[in-house]
């Protein structure tokens, strides 16, 4: 569904590494790589991406980071639009052989996020997966026009824009993905043995979660789910 989040996937700087990781915390598996793309899978589906980090974004100092993909009708004009809108296109449309296009995407406060406009499917949602995408930003009225201007999003669908207090943001505008777990301590005790760190716990959308890095200090969410 165009404007709907479809994927999430991880640029790490040791994807071997990465995998032990999420596989202790998440339980996930994963298939051979296929051009240097690893898919995780729960027993619900494909869950996730895991990718070594791109040598261009190693020589500009990016971190490691979880990225959001947004399924859009078109990518072209998706990236057109959100320039107009005051964002920034970091990576230009770029075909991926039949699967579709996609385009790296700044909003106007930095936050990155992947567009994409092939047919993916929604992956796995609920333990071990995705369970929500939520953008934490010091000031959600600078991007609120953005956001309903290019992806044409509801009142409900903008719940997804958080304002969050700076120990959780830290100096950063970013997107965050959240993952199922059964229950948060069990989740933060496998963070820490699998070589990770806890920043906190929050409560901004609705549902406690907790704030982790893994070992290349890629942040993300776990919350507990059903």
């Amino acid at each position: 569904m165009p404007g709907g989040f479809v994927w999430c996937d991880l640029s790490a700087f040791n994807p071997s590494s990465a995998q032990t990781f999420y596989a202790a915390v998440l339980g996930w598996s994963f298939s051979p790589e296929n051009g240097g793309y690893s898919i995780a899978s729960t027993d619900s589906g494909a869950a996730a991406g895991i990718f070594e980090m791109p040598a261009k974004f190693r020589k500009i100092g990016m971190p490691s980071f979880w990225m959001s993909y947004i399924q859009v009708a078109d990518v072209a004009r998706t990236a057109d639009a959100a320039t107009r809108r005051g964002g920034k296109t970091e990576v230009a449309p770029t075909r991926l052989d039949d699967s579709g296009s996609f385009a790296l995407i700044r909003d106007p406060l930095g936050a990155g996020f992947t567009v994409y406009d092939g047919d993916m499917g929604p992956g796995a949602i609920g333990r071990g997966a995705r369970v929500r995408h939520a953008l934490y930003v010091s000031e959600p009225r600078a991007v609120q026009d953005f956001y309903r201007s290019v992806f044409a999003w509801s009142d409900e669908e903008m719940q997804r824009v958080i304002e969050a207090p700076e120990d959780l943001r830290g100096p950063y505008e970013f997107r965050g993905v959240h993952f199922g777990v059964e229950d948060l301590d069990g989740a933060e005790a496998r963070i820490l043995e699998a070589g990770g760190a806890v920043t906190g716990r929050f409560d901004l959308t609705g549902a406690p979660a907790l704030l982790a890095a893994d070992m290349d200090g890629a942040a993300f969410f776990v919350e507990a789910v059903a």
